[in-house]
């Protein structure tokens, strides 16, 4: 059986067809063909990457799945080293990309058997400054370039929580790959926590709290006896408020997107309004799974 990595930027459908995020979509259909004359990938790779590409929510994950923020040049560059399994300087790299960027490489470094309890740390904790409300117009501005539809506000959240939930995946297949995934798991909690006890407030830093909280729910093969039942308390409260999560997150967006980008953001304030979820529930589960979080992080402590 083929193991197949979470998450892997190399598989990613512009990489796949060796296109830049503004390539226009009649173009697409070249670069599809221009991979089947030289090889470079199979027939059915490069076919899912064009069908991805083509379909909005797809392409919309390929984009906060992809570098949002590097120029071609940087991100190409990085590329050759990742395709070569060469991951000597990628500390270094983690170093310059920020945002959704940093996340990206440090889950495609976990899931691809070359991870660190750092490169799991980034994974998780880089939520605390992934900004959906700036990545916002840097896709939609790609997207123009490449005249592909305008980005529809009720698609971003869902999307960016499938690719959070990929970046999970990828921390989880590098913690079972440790002899001590249980003392791994602590020891993330633990760097996470730091001196910080803010991060988990469901204003402050939402997307980290849910990154986590998945994190805690997917240790259950392997939790310690003694850990179970925060997990399944953070599972729970996860279970039942996820909607009413994101629709914070969708909260916050409409309070600080880009003022540049109006369409957008008049269309993150009419779904706010449409939203029938209970935001003081989702609100207090947040805080929950926060405390959660100090207990673990006090467990970790403990056995340090």
């Amino acid at each position: 059986m083929i193991d197949v990595p979470p998450f892997d930027l190399t598989a990613n459908p512009f990489h796949v067809l060796d296109v830049s995020r503004g390539t226009p979509s009649a173009a697409l259909t070249a670069a599809y063909e221009h991979g089947l004359r030289v090889g470079r990938r199979s027939e059915s790779e490069l076919r899912a990457a064009l069908q991805a590409l083509r379909d909005p929510e797809t392409r919309l994950q390929a984009e906060l799945s992809w570098f949002l923020y590097q120029v071609p040049e940087k991100w190409a560059a990085l590329m050759e080293r990742l395709d070569a399994r060469d991951y000597s300087t990628c500390s270094e790299a983690l170093d310059d990309l920020v945002d959704i960027d940093r996340v990206n490489l440090a889950a495609h470094l976990c899931s691809v058997g070359a991870g660190s309890l750092e490169y799991a740390d980034w994974a998780v904790a880089g939520y605390q400054t992934v900004d959906p409300s700036t990545a916002a117009p840097v896709i939609a501005k790609h997207r123009a370039a490449a005249e592909f539809p305008e980005l529809q506000a009720a698609m971003l959240i869902p999307a960016l929580g499938a690719v959070r939930s990929a970046h999970v995946k990828a921390v989880l297949h590098w913690l079972q790959s440790q002899p001590d995934p249980v003392n791994q798991m602590l020891a993330i909690t633990q760097l996470m926590h730091g001196d910080d006890d803010e991060w988990f407030e469901a204003q402050e830093h939402p997307l980290t709290t849910m990154a986590f909280a998945e994190l805690a729910c997917g240790c259950e093969p392997w939790m310690s006896p003694a850990l179970d039942h925060v997990r399944k308390e953070i599972a729970e409260q996860l279970a039942l408020h996820r909607e009413g999560m994101d629709g914070l997150v969708l909260i916050g967006c409409a309070g600080s997107i880009s003022p540049v980008f109006r369409t957008l953001s008049k269309s993150f304030i009419a779904e706010r309004d449409l939203l029938n979820v209970d935001l003081d529930g989702a609100e207090h589960a947040l805080s929950r799974i926060g405390k959660m979080f100090h207990r673990l992080a006090a467990l970790a402590e403990k056995d340090g």
